[in-house]
């Protein structure tokens, strides 16, 4: 079960579709002096991680004006369950389409070993 208060950490991925666009006007009667988009997850503890995306306008290098966040649409189950460390070490918290996966993976191993 998700909560607010089983979040352990907010994790901002740096992958290609972090970027910083210097904008330097005001929107509305607040100056914006750049725009930081990209991906990140909220972590949870025993929980799959709640995968997101989202958009900050900055008011300089330091301050940030305005933070957006949404649910992603492409988030993976594998993904958002292999964040923490607890439901990595334990199948039983998986989704069911995670653990499909995983078996498909062990049965294809073991007919390559054999």
């Amino acid at each position: 079960m998700r909560d607010a208060s089983t979040a352990r950490v907010v994790v901002i991925e740096r992958d290609q579709s972090l970027v910083i666009e210097r904008y330097t006007r005001k929107v509305g009667n607040q100056f914006v002096s750049s725009i930081l988009t990209g991906n990140g997850a909220v972590v949870f503890a025993n929980a799959p991680s709640a995968e997101l995306a989202f958009i900050c306008l900055l008011a300089d290098d330091k301050r940030a004006g305005v933070l957006r966040m949404a649910a992603a649409r492409d988030a993976s189950a594998m993904a958002q369950c292999m964040r923490d460390d607890t439901t990595r070490a334990n199948p039983a918290l998986l989704p069911a389409d995670a653990d499909r996966s995983r078996a498909r993976r062990t049965s294809r191993r073991r007919t390559r070993s054999a």
